[in-house]
């Protein structure tokens, strides 16, 4: 919620927590934060608006439909990880996209702990992917 001061609350995280209808993959762009992998999973990121976000743990894993409990082996994004320093670096956020396109219709749980400007950070949302395995 931005109210009406047009002032953002950081860190945002993307996607919201309880969010649904999620793409299931990465729609490359450039820089590519994936260079050679045509199918990964939607980049999950928490952007912190300034400073140095560094990423110490995560993790990703379904907590409903056929996948359920399964650990999802992801890519890890910040300042210093990563395809490049170009993709994350400038926008102070760190990131985590699975290797593999996700499962549609499935509510996934993520949890992320960084270290923001020497602070530590860390929450566990879920979200879920948009039905029937479609992109969006």
């Amino acid at each position: 919620d931005m109210g009406n001061s047009g002032a953002y609350r950081w860190p945002v995280l993307c996607p919201v927590p309880n969010q649904a209808e999620i793409a299931v993959a990465y729609a490359k762009e450039s820089p590519d934060a994936c260079p050679g992998d045509q199918a990964a999973g939607y980049p999950i990121t928490v952007f912190f608006g300034s400073g140095k976000a560094t990423l110490t743990a995560w993790s990703l894993k379904a907590v409903s439909g056929k996948a359920t409990g399964a650990a999802l082996d992801c890519y890890p994004f910040d300042h210093k990880t990563g395809a490049g320093a170009e993709f994350s670096g400038y926008q102070n956020c760190v990131c985590i996209m699975a290797k593999d396109p996700l499962q549609g219709g499935t509510t996934y749980e993520v949890m992320i702990k960084a270290e923001h400007d020497g602070k530590p950070w860390e929450q566990t949302w879920r979200f879920t992917t948009v039905g029937g395995g479609k992109k969006r």
